[in-house]
């Protein structure tokens, strides 16, 4: 007993002594930490995006793999068009394929006319996603049905569910944002289609900044009493009470989003317009039903309009509440998000 007890300790002893003499310099990282790498090829617009990744840490991908393109935290985004539906499916997942590499360099000047040149240094080394995957589609997916009623002989029914993919350009996805346009379609494309494309990645851009990157300050979070909202849900009340949707749906990160959306894509003039229409008093949204995007906030144009305006601001506590955002942009980041809305 006694003996197995020394050698015991013995064991012990080599192995501290091994742990106290470990040589550091022998520890070598993986040099695969992810399914991708750069440069992806041998294209003239590879040193571009390995230069864009040296200045600013993000990931333009070209060739990527379903895992880049659809994990997520609470499971799997790629929507599988080809499953037997047995019921309706909302909006949440997804399709979206690699660029033709014939369109990368295209697509690449598309970003930076729309996105990134009109970011600060400090902008897009902080606010960008990890990747940003180069997409020829990306198409938000849900399935609807269809009953078809049987009368005679007697009552009785089918239903048929029918599969809709529409084509998004832009999807978030935790870490990285898909972005279409990188294939022929971009030779053809119009001053109206750059308009559509920078208004959808406008409006999916900011879902990443707020969930990822720069949620809302405290400051903003304690401009007013999330707790203690109440019933609130027609234009009227929610802008009286400072939020952009209905007091159910509402968060600091989701009024902190729709803020950064409004700067990005609509003008100070028309954020702040006297000549809006006053809304009824029981008048919702104009996406009150169903929409892409969501449904019981803000979202059009016309709802944005005369949002810090006395029309619609009549406590003033939204136009407080968008200083509030539109100063710590310019602060931390040095980007004031409301002069790219003034250029649309």
């Amino acid at each position: 007993m006694m003996k197995n007890k020394y050698m015991m300790l013995l064991a012990v002893l080599a192995l501290c002594f091994t742990a106290c003499n470990y040589d550091e310099d022998e520890l070598v990282p993986s040099q695969v930490l992810t399914s991708y790498q750069l440069p992806q090829g041998n294209h003239d617009y590879d040193q571009t995006i390995l230069d864009f990744y040296k200045n600013y840490g993000v990931y333009l991908l070209y060739d990527f793999s379903d895992k880049d393109a659809y994990w997520y935290v609470s499971g799997w985004r790629m929507f599988d068009e080809n499953e037997k539906f047995t019921s309706a499916v909302a909006g949440g997942n997804y399709i979206c394929k690699p660029s033709d590499q014939n369109y990368v360099r295209q697509q690449m000047a598309l970003l930076d006319e729309v996105w990134f040149s009109k970011m600060t240094e400090k902008g897009k080394k902080a606010l960008l996603p990890t990747k940003i995957l180069l997409c020829s589609e990306v198409d938000s997916c849900y399935v609807t049905a269809q009953y078809n009623y049987i009368w005679t002989p007697v009552f009785s029914y089918t239903v048929d569910y029918i599969v809709h993919k529409d084509e998004v350009r832009a999807w978030y996805n935790f870490d990285h944002i898909c972005v279409g346009w990188g294939n022929s379609d971009i030779t053809q494309m119009t001053a109206a289609d750059k308009h559509a494309f920078a208004a959808k990645l406008f409006h999916v851009w900011p879902e990443y900044i707020a969930e990822r990157k720069a949620g809302p300050s405290e400051e903003f979070t304690a401009s007013i009493d999330y707790a203690n909202l109440g019933n609130v849900s027609n234009i009227v009340n929610c802008c009286a009470a400072g939020i952009l949707s209905d007091s159910y749906n509402c968060t600091p990160e989701s009024d902190w989003r729709k803020f950064i959306i409004g700067m990005l894509l609509f003008s100070e003039d028309w954020l702040c317009d006297e000549t809006t229409p006053a809304p009824g008093q029981y008048d919702g949204w104009t996406n009150f039903a169903y929409a892409s995007y969501g449904s019981y906030y803000i979202h059009e144009a016309a709802d944005y309009r005369g949002l810090l305006s006395s029309v619609k601001d009549t406590n003033g506590i939204l136009k407080r509440r968008y200083q509030i955002v539109r100063q710590y942009f310019i602060d931390n980041y040095g980007m004031d998000l409301q002069a790219i809305g003034n250029q649309n």
